[in-house]
């Protein structure tokens, strides 16, 4: 991974760690955000409106909304 890849990685990778540790801490359905915009850290391009499911913590689903399904009970 070049710095900047590598630097995008790490960002993304502690954005999602914190959202679920607040997430996570009084959470007993899914929670479904929607709307965003998805950067992996990776080579591709950023996922306009996506959308990401988060169940204790854990990502259950992120892609674009048309191609993730959406748990009855969702918050």
């Amino acid at each position: 991974m070049t710095p900047s890849r590598l630097t995008r990685a790490a960002l993304l990778g502690a954005a999602i760690s914190a959202l679920g540790a607040l997430l996570a801490f009084a959470q007993e359905r899914p929670v479904a955000l929607r709307g965003a915009t998805l950067i992996d850290g990776t080579d591709r391009p950023p996922v306009p409106n996506a959308t990401v499911v988060i169940h204790h913590g854990w990502i259950l689903a992120a892609g674009p909304a048309d191609s993730i399904a959406i748990p009855a009970g969702t918050r």
